[in-house]
């Protein structure tokens, strides 16, 4: 899930959030102050380990920067696997209740000292058991956070990595049915081309046959004529003085000058 960005009600509520964080801020300082105090640096490193882990698992939780400012769940999950580490290092390092013993039994006056027994061989062999185990426990408890804090830090990317897997596919499905849409249109419209162009052709040899069918049918030659003059003097005779070319009888033998025209004289 990503991070939730701010809106105009976040920056109205800026100040009390500002008051907020430095009252955590003051708790944490007087935390780690005591801590100090009284386990060393083992201590601080306890403090602030638990302070940080718990600010980095809010982030990852929620998705929010948080008081250290987590801009990403991963930048989260890194900051409290090493608070984990942190943690587990100063219960390592913390000193045991005998080891507080034996230095207040130390700074305390030389009369004092002088009046303490001698502690027995079993009662130093007790305590090297009980601080033995307490650091064996310490150990398994910061073995067991930092198991946690990876498996929770390895779920959450393989969340992110699902999700991006997820939208390639989807991404991928819709190019490929988009694909398939544009290749049947085409198909689709170079059919329609194919069947338009046909049905023009069959249109035009339908017409063109029409027309055929409808012409007229040609005129039969006119048959030659049987008419026949010897000579003008038969032209004169049967009135068809003076005789042009094409009409019937026309010769050439009566058209002495050629000119188209027979027995104009």
């Amino acid at each position: 899930m990503p991070y939730r960005k701010s809106s105009p009600t976040d920056r109205r509520l800026s100040t009390a959030g500002l008051v907020v964080l430095l009252v955590l801020a003051a708790i944490v300082v007087l935390f780690l102050a005591v801590g100090t105090a009284t386990g060393g640096i083992g201590g601080l490193l306890v403090i602030a380990g638990l302070f940080a882990a718990l600010f980095a698992l809010w982030s990852l939780v929620t998705g929010r920067r948080g008081p250290l400012f987590l801009r990403s769940r991963g930048l989260a999950a890194g900051v409290l696997t090493i608070a984990v580490v942190a943690t587990g290092l100063g219960g390592a390092i913390l000193p045991s209740g005998d080891d507080v013993a034996t230095a207040e039994s130390s700074s305390r006056p030389a009369s004092f000292a002088e009046a303490a027994p001698t502690p027995s061989p079993s009662s130093t062999a007790a305590a090297e058991r009980r601080r033995e185990a307490a650091a064996k426990k310490s150990a398994e408890a910061s073995a067991k956070a930092s198991a946690e804090a990876k498996k929770t830090a390895d779920e959450a990317a393989a969340k992110v990595e699902a999700e991006r897997v997820a939208a390639e596919q989807a991404a991928a499905e819709a190019a490929a049915a988009a694909a398939a849409q544009a290749e049947a249109e085409r198909v689709a419209a170079e059919q329609a081309a194919a069947a338009q162009a046909e049905a023009d052709r069959v249109a035009a040899a339908q017409a063109a046959a029409a027309a055929a069918a409808a012409a007229p049918a040609p005129a039969a030659p006119a048959a030659p004529s049987s008419t026949y003059y010897k000579n003008c003097d038969a032209v004169r005779a049967a009135g068809a003085a003076p005789i042009y070319a094409g009409q019937p009888g026309y010769a050439s033998h009566l058209d002495r000058d050629g000119d188209g025209v027979g027995c104009e004289n």
